[in-house]
């Protein structure tokens, strides 16, 4: 068993069924290496229990801390179990790069300080890549600043990254305005680098990367080019938030190098002001890295 003394990433679970509790700590156990033994604790607080997990289990190489996706995996297969936060000592989160450009770094992209308007653009015929990005022409000539690919086929990401360099240099010529279009790159882990790094190349100025909980990792490594804001696009995963904070998917995606957040649409409204000021306060909260953005 390991010293008490070792720094602990803690997450507080908030159970539907005090019975669940059995169920759950099966689950974990299969996601944590047999010598480290995780610390619970039920609180008096009803349906909340604390779960601690040696921090020294984190290790970098994987992205995004392997120990909170594997807690994270491992208590959503259990209805009525949902995580409501997740604590991590400052050595965790130091660790972690956060945005490359944040806040600030696409202010200086697009020249002044307001906040920008974004859009997501999709052609549901065929998603072709003229199509979409003339209408991103349109809306960015009239003051949009920032187009999202939201097409059904990212496998176009080459296409889309090529194409689009034509219309951000018409709508700067024709308007003074510098904008940018985030090409929506294909969700295979073992190849996102690379699709990134290739779309960088031909002239994206921007990369978004979508999905549910796995993609946090492909942020991590996505940012490691460090040569295009990432927009990490949540939005389609609703079921998400019956299994976890939408604040933490903000927290997780920010450390692990989000620049722009998308949570589900109409987030305000279905969880209420309480839940999304949280969400607010986890892009910009100092955990020593960059402020994202969050829409």
């Amino acid at each position: 068993m390991m010293s008490e003394s070792l720094e602990k990433c803690t997450f507080t679970l908030r159970l539907r069924d005090p019975s669940l509790i059995d169920s759950l700590k099966l689950m974990v156990r299969l996601g944590i290496p047999s010598e480290h033994t995780p610390v619970w604790e039920v609180s008096a607080e009803e349906g909340l229990v604390r779960l601690s997990v040696d921090a020294e289990l984190f290790t970098q190489e994987f992205g995004v801390l392997r120990i909170i996706h594997e807690v994270i995996r491992y208590t959503s297969s259990i209805d009525g179990v949902r995580i409501v936060d997740v604590d991590m000592p400052e050595s965790i989160i130091s660790g972690f790069r956060g945005p490359r450009y944040g806040v600030e770094g696409i202010t200086r992209l697009l020249g002044y300080s307001t906040t920008p308007i974004g859009v997501h653009i999709a052609n549901w015929h065929g998603s072709i890549p003229s199509n979409i990005l003339k209408v991103f022409y349109e809306v960015a000539s009239n003051g949009v600043d920032i187009g999202i690919d939201d097409s059904v086929d990212p496998a176009k990401y080459q296409a889309m990254a090529e194409m689009s360099i034509d219309y951000i240099n018409r709508v700067k010529s024709e308007t003074g305005r510098r904008v940018i279009f985030a090409v929506y790159l294909p969700s295979n882990p073992t190849r996102i680098t690379e699709y990134a790094r290739e779309a960088v190349e031909i002239g994206a100025t921007a990369l978004k990367v979508a999905g549910g909980l796995e993609c946090l990792n492909s942020i991590y490594e996505v940012s490691s080019i460090g040569k295009a804001p990432i927009v990490a696009d949540f939005t389609g995963y609703r079921w998400l938030y019956q299994v976890v904070d939408p604040s933490i998917i903000v927290k997780l995606a920010r450390l692990s190098g989000a620049d722009i957040i998308l949570l589900e649409r109409h987030t305000l409204k279905t969880l209420g002001e309480e839940a999304y000021g949280r969400c607010i306060l986890e892009a910009s909260r100092n955990y020593g890295v960059k402020k994202a953005y969050l829409a």
